[in-house]
């Protein structure tokens, strides 16, 4: 939740900004407000399947930023790796690489006999197609910050605060972590805001994207609840919260989470949860189509703009 390392840009005059098509309104937003230009490359598919990229712009002896979000599909990843060697191979001074969302993060450990450390292997490949520092949204782990160095963290929690004081009436409030990783997220975004006192559930799995939450100790009745997280994937792990915190009683739910994934059934389960709103960033590509009333999305753009312009 706090910046690894600033790297200092005084010397250097940036010139480009690249990015995925998954990051192209995020981008667009930066370019307006920075004095980066917008690089340009194309892409396509030979016949034989493989991917090639070529650069329409010169970037020897520049510094330049290539954003991307490595979510599915993995082509993402791929396009992402060649457009950074390419930026390599043609002269680039340094590469940042941008990636709000960083796919894989959850893949930081071994976590059963014969499982990988994909984390680490996805953040090596970026480092050996070119990259020499990288910026994120709020990643997953501290193990993903080692494997990211040099690595700077932003964090999303003063965005979600300044939006909390204006629209949701914060007497009676509590904030909530839906389980033990969310803890420390929770603390800071409770100091934003007066601070709000806080309460961590336990969480454990007995399978596979499947969440089951322990009971509160504490009374809760009429209170209104901010939970916060860093994603929701299939929401597995916010509607079992939430379920808990109705059997208390509890007033309004809001659930904030900087990464909006909402893979499988997670828009069905949001539909039909005891929720009042789920508030997301746009670091994670959302079509327009999985959008209803219940989501709102902020954008992190002025977390990049204060930071590129």
């Amino acid at each position: 939740m706090v910046n690894e390392v600033e790297p200092n840009h005084d010397d250097i005059k940036i010139m480009f900004l690249f990015t995925l098509k998954n990051t192209n309104q995020l981008a667009k937003q930066i370019i307006r407000k920075t004095k980066l230009k917008l690089g340009q490359y194309e892409t396509k598919h030979l016949s034989d399947g493989e991917f090639y990229l070529q650069l329409k712009n010169k970037v020897k002896g520049q510094d330049v930023f290539v954003m991307g979000s490595t979510s599915q599909p993995n082509d993402n990843i791929l396009e992402f790796l060649i457009l950074i060697n390419a930026l390599k191979t043609n002269g680039a001074k340094k590469i940042t690489a941008i990636i709000p969302y960083f796919g894989y993060a959850r893949q930081d450990k071994v976590d059963k006999p014969g499982a990988p450390i994909t984390a680490k292997l996805l953040a090596d490949f970026f480092k050996k197609a070119g990259v020499y520092q990288f910026i994120t949204i709020d990643i997953h782990s501290q193990r993903d910050k080692n494997y990211l160095k040099p690595l700077l963290n932003l964090d999303p929690l003063p965005i979600f605060a300044n939006y909390i004081k204006k629209n949701i009436n914060l007497k009676n409030t509590i904030i909530v972590a839906p389980d033990n990783g969310a803890r420390l997220r929770a603390i800071e975004l409770a100091k934003l805001l007066d601070p709000l006192p806080v309460l961590l559930m336990e969480k454990y799995r007995p399978k596979q994207d499947l969440a089951k939450i322990s009971k509160f100790k504490k009374n809760i009745a009429g209170k209104n609840i901010i939970i916060t997280d860093d994603m929701i994937d299939t929401a597995g792990t916010i509607i079992a919260a939430c379920n808990e915190l109705k059997k208390h009683k509890v007033n309004n739910i809001y659930v904030f989470a900087t990464h909006g994934v909402l893979s499988g059934p997670a828009l069905s389960r949001i539909k039909n949860a005891p929720i009042k709103q789920v508030i997301i960033s746009d670091s994670f590509p959302m079509p327009k189509a999985k959008l209803f009333k219940k989501i709102k999305i902020l954008s992190i753009a002025p977390l990049l703009i204060n930071y590129l312009k």
